[in-house]
């Protein structure tokens, strides 16, 4: 299996390296950071799967231009934003291409999903506060791992055993940043407005 990974910050990179190595397979993971040499990659070899960081314009290019050239390449666009790269319409691009949004950062998970093809895109069929519930409830986990919370999207609820205050104050901070209304009940609860 090769892997072609285009992301300009070397850390993330080398910690998606380690997490791809990881599996028991012979993987060959080529990288790059910069447009010229990961479209040089693409064009002389063929790829099973590509990563691309899709924090910069540089990234929406290469998204561009990769299923340009082949619509069909398994293309993993690494991001936390809500906006797609091509169109907003996921039965269309479901049908058309085999892309998908993944909230940074990346867990193992979501690559052992990745790597036995059964990951599905975290933008589909999501409304931009449920995509930014998702990426407060990601952020929170890593931030936090031993902290065990549930986010109840029908409710609009987060609740969990009592929060510390540095919990609190990373929920409350995520939340106010991606503009969504709360309520605060007893460090256990959080109602989303």
């Amino acid at each position: 299996m090769r892997i072609l990974i285009f992301n300009t910050n070397e850390k993330d990179t080398q910690n998606l390296i380690s997490m791809i190595k990881i599996f028991p397979i012979d993987i060959i993971v080529d990288k790059a950071s910069t447009y010229f040499d990961t479209m040089n990659f693409y064009k002389n070899h063929s790829y099973e799967k590509v990563f691309i960081d899709m924090d910069n314009d540089e990234g929406k290019k290469i998204t561009k231009e990769i299923l340009d050239i082949y619509p069909n390449q398994k293309l993993f666009m690494m991001g936390d934003d809500y906006n797609c790269t091509l169109e907003k319409n996921c039965n269309s691009c479901g049908k058309e291409h085999s892309k998908s949004l993944i909230i940074k950062p990346i867990s193992q998970v979501e690559l052992c999903k990745v790597m036995n093809n059964s990951f599905e895109c975290e933008c589909k069929g999501k409304s931009m506060k449920q995509f930014a519930i998702d990426k407060i409830k990601k952020n929170i986990q890593k931030e936090f791992p031993y902290f065990d919370f549930e986010i109840n999207q029908k409710e609009k609820i987060i609740s969990s055993s009592p929060m510390s205050m540095q919990i609190l104050v990373s929920f409350i901070s995520q939340l106010e940043e991606n503009d969504i209304s709360y309520e605060v009940e007893n460090f256990e609860r959080i109602n989303l407005k």
